[in-house]
């Protein structure tokens, strides 16, 4: 653990963030299988293959395949950003940057992956045989209508734009 390291964790831990540390890579892919995360902030300083190697694998994994993975580099060059972004890193944080942008970029990507979580279920909620046909797997007409019409009814509301594909 980097003094960086530590502050972006002590930093977290100031917005309530519940912060793991894994030593290894061993214990963090431990960690990663045992429950789920919002992020993964991996410490890239002075050695980044074994970080690439971890985000390589993580993409690799169908679970942990949509966890955002942040790099913490000691230098950011196009070889190593395209490197990074090549193997799934999904932003860099590079030296200099101070403790509140390091935060607010890791929790940008924190909400953005439990908004998509939320997202998937409420779809998997939908698979109800009150709404879908289960022998064909689609959604019943009354069910796709009465959707329609909420969303219709939403954008309204919100004075948004509405378009369809069907």
């Amino acid at each position: 653990a980097s003094p960086r390291f530590m502050a972006l964790q002590h930093t977290l831990a100031s917005v309530d963030a519940d912060v793991i540390a894994a030593f290894s890579s061993y214990s963090a892919f431990d960690y990663l299988h045992e429950r789920a995360f919002d992020a993964v902030v991996l410490n890239a300083e002075g050695k980044r293959d074994i970080a690439f190697t971890i985000s390589s694998a993580m993409r690799r994994n169908a679970r942990l395949y949509h966890t955002p993975v942040l790099l913490l580099t000691d230098d950011v060059d196009t070889e190593t950003s395209e490197e990074a972004f090549a193997r799934g890193v999904s932003d860099l944080l590079p030296p200099g940057t101070d403790d509140t942008e390091l935060r607010d970029r890791v929790l940008t990507l924190t909400s953005e992956r439990r908004r998509r979580r939320e997202a998937k279920a409420t779809l998997e909620a939908c698979r109800d045989t009150r709404s879908l046909d289960i022998e064909t797997g689609l959604f019943h007409a009354s069910f796709l209508t009465s959707h329609v019409e909420d969303l219709l009814q939403a954008s309204a509301r919100d004075e948004l734009h509405f378009s369809m594909i069907a």
